[in-house]
C-alpha cells in the first residue's frame, strides 16, 4: 500500500545567477518559435512581446541586486510601461491573462529614476518582491539619492573650486612623496608613520578623482539617451542603477580620505596638552581595557545570537546576525524597541531585555567607567607635577614672536639681554684683578 503525506506536486528549484533561463518565449511561457512569435503584426498586436524575452544586463546596464533572501542577475524578462496610463493597465491586463507571473518567477523588480529640477537630486527608487522556492513573498525596497552633476548655482561653484583645491593639493603631495622616496630610499620613507598616512591618503585621493570622472561620463550618457528620447518619442529604459553605485563608492572612498585626514590632524594636536592627557588616560590603562574588549565581545556576542535565534523569524530588526547586532548597538544611545519584542514574545522578551539591560548596559559599562575614572585620577596626578609643559597655544606664540622678530625689536627682551652681558662682562673683568 502506496501512502502518501502530501500530493502530487512537482518541485520547484532554486534561484542561482548562472543557472537562470535565458530563452526567449511567446505569450505564456510557450516555446518561442521565431515566426509565429516575432515581427511587426505581432508585437503591434500584443503589448507585451518583448516581456517574454530575455535581455541581458550589460545591455540596460545592470548590476546584481541582492535582496531579502537571495541576490538577482541585473537582467531579466523586462516590461517597459509608457506614460499613457490607459495604455500601461492594458500592459497589465495582458500580463495578468497570460501568466505572466507563476510558480517559476523568484522575483519582480520595478525600477524607476526622479529628478528634482529644484534641488538637482536624482532618486533611484527600486521595490522588489521575491517568490522563494519555499513558498511565500518577501518584500524590499531600496531608495537612492545621488547628485551626479554638480548644480550651476553659489554652491556648485564653490565645489569645484574644492575640488580643483583638493587635486592641486595631491599633485603636490604626489611630487613631495616621490622626492623623499628617491632621495631616502622607499624603505626608510616608510618606516615613518605619518609617511605611510600621507601615502594613502594620497593614493585614496587620487581614487576618489578617478571614480568620480566615471561617474560623470556615465551620467552625462544617460542624460544623453534620455534627451535622445524626448526627441525621438522613444520609450526606452534608462537605468541609473550603476551610477548609485559609482556615487556609492565615491562618498565611502572620500569618507576613508576625511577619517585619514582627520588622523593626520592629531600630528598637532599632540601639542595640546589636554589631548595628550586623554591619549596617556587611554594608554595607561591599555592592558584593561583589552581584557575588558574581550569580554564585552563574549558578552554581546552572546545576547545577539540569542536574539537573533529568538526573534529573527518575527521581527525586522533580528531577521539577520549584522541586523541584531545593529539593533542592539542602538540601545547604546538610547534607541530601545521594546514594543516590537513584546508583540513577538512578550514573556521571552522581558527576560531577555532585562538580562541584556542588567549584565551588559549595566554592569560591563560601569566596569567601563571605573577603569576609564582609575586612569584619569593616576594621569591628573602625573600631569600637575609639570605645570610647564608645552602646548599648542605656546608653540603658536612662540612662532609668531619668532616671525615678527625679524622685523620688530621687542624692548623688554633687549634690557634683560644686555643687562645679563654687563654682568657677565663685570664678572669676566674682575677675575684678573682678583
Amino acid at each position: 500500500m502506496d501512502w502518501r503525506i502530501t500530493w502530487n506536486r512537482t518541485c520547484v528549484e532554486a534561484y542561482y545567477e548562472l543557472d537562470e533561463d535565458m530563452d526567449p518565449y511567446c505569450l505564456g511561457w510557450h516555446p518561442y518559435n521565431q515566426t509565429a512569435c516575432s515581427g511587426i503584426v505581432y508585437e503591434s498586436k500584443f503589448l507585451t512581446a518583448n516581456a517574454w524575452k530575455y535581455t541581458n544586463a550589460k545591455d540596460i546596464w545592470g548590476f546584481s541586486i541582492l535582496g531579502e533572501y537571495n541576490s538577482y542577475s541585473g537582467g531579466g524578462y523586462i516590461l517597459e510601461f509608457t506614460k499613457n496610463r490607459e495604455q500601461a493597465t492594458a500592459m497589465l491586463h495582458e500580463l495578468i491573462k497570460y501568466y505572466w507571473i507563476d510558480r517559476a518567477t523568484r522575483a519582480i523588480f520595478v525600477e524607476f529614476t526622479l529628478y528634482n529640477p529644484n534641488s538637482n537630486l536624482f532618486a533611484y527608487v527600486i521595490f522588489l518582491c521575491e517568490f522563494p522556492e519555499t513558498g511565500g513573498t518577501l518584500i524590499w525596497s531600496d531608495i537612492q539619492s545621488f547628485r551626479p552633476v554638480l548644480s550651476s548655482d553659489d554652491i556648485g561653484s564653490y565645489a569645484i573650486l574644492c575640488y580643483i583645491v583638493l587635486v592641486t593639493y595631491l599633485f603636490a603631495y604626489l611630487i613631495r612623496i616621490v622626492y623623499k622616496t628617491v632621495t631616502k630610499g622607499c624603505l626608510t620613507f616608510f618606516k615613518i608613520t605619518w609617511n605611510i598616512i600621507d601615502f594613502v591618503i594620497t593614493v585614496l585621493g587620487f581614487s576618489c578623482s578617478a571614480v568620480y570622472i566615471v561617474r560623470y561620463l556615465d551620467a552625462q550618457k544617460a542624460m544623453q539617451l534620455y534627451s535622445d528620447n524626448i526627441l525621438t518619442g522613444t520609450n526606452q529604459f534608462i537605468n541609473f542603477g550603476h551610477i548609485v553605485v559609482w556615487d556609492n563608492l565615491f562618498n565611502a572612498l572620500f569618507a576613508i580620505l576625511v577619517f585619514m585626514s582627520i588622523l593626520k590632524m592629531l600630528r598637532i594636536l599632540g601639542y595640546n596638552r589636554k589631548f595628550t592627557e586623554i591619549i596617556s588616560v587611554v594608554t595607561n590603562v591599555g592592558s584593561e581595557i583589552a581584557g575588558f574588549t574581550v569580554v564585552f565581545f563574549v558578552m554581546f556576542s552572546a545576547f545577539v545570537f540569542f536574539g537573533y535565534f529568538l526573534f529573527g523569524v518575527h521581527l525586522r530588526g533580528y531577521k539577520s546576525v549584522f541586523e541584531t547586532c545593529s539593533t542592539l548597538a542602538n540601545t547604546f544611545i538610547g534607541k530601545n524597541k521594546l514594543d516590537t519584542l513584546m508583540v513577538a514574545a512578550p514573556k521571552t522578551a522581558q527576560l531577555y531585555y532585562f538580562a541584556y539591560i542588567l549584565s551588559v548596559m549595566m554592569t560591563l559599562m560601569t566596569m567601563f567607567a571605573a577603569i576609564l575614572n582609575k586612569s584619569i585620577s593616576e594621569v591628573r596626578a602625573e600631569t600637575a607635577e609639570y605645570l610647564d609643559t608645552l602646548g599648542i597655544l605656546d608653540i603658536c606664540w612662540k612662532s609668531t614672536k619668532s616671525l615678527f622678530g625679524m622685523f620688530f625689536n621687542f624692548r623688554r627682551k633687549d634690557k634683560n639681554s644686555s643687562k645679563s652681558r654687563g654682568d657677565s662682562g663685570k664678572t669676566f673683568n674682575d677675575s684678573p684683578n682678583k
